[in-house]
């Protein structure tokens, strides 16, 4: 019964001592590696962030961790809050207003043309 509590306190002690000192951790050196570039591109195009589709939880995920990164490198953040926000369409249907002239000949929709949104 020691045995397991002396592993279990130990355990716990490494654990809180991994999370402190990732609070304190020291500027990376400038000097990219191909590993390192591997690992952000392996993380920011997981299936855990979903696509990163703009305005939901995991583009903002996405957006913070390239935020830590850019701090850990020592970049300054260009904005004051270091994220840069705008606006994005994210989808479009049609409407009785889309319509397509060819050399004054009316094209017909979804049988000679389909507009197309992206």
């Amino acid at each position: 019964m020691k045995q397991r509590n002396f592993i279990s306190k130990f355990a716990a002690i490494a654990v809180i001592s991994f999370i402190i000192s990732g609070c304190f951790q020291e500027e990376k050196n400038p000097e990219i590696t191909p590993l390192e570039i591997y690992d952000h591109i392996k993380y920011l195009a997981s299936d855990d962030l979903q696509g990163r589709y703009p305005g939901t939880e995991t583009s903002d995920l996405a957006a913070k961790y390239i935020y830590k990164q850019f701090k850990t490198y020592g970049l300054t953040p260009e904005f004051k809050t270091g994220y840069q926000n705008f606006e994005i369409v994210t989808g479009c249907s049609l409407s009785n207003h889309n319509y397509l002239v060819i050399l004054n000949d009316s094209v017909k929709l979804n049988e000679q043309y389909t507009p197309l949104g992206f």
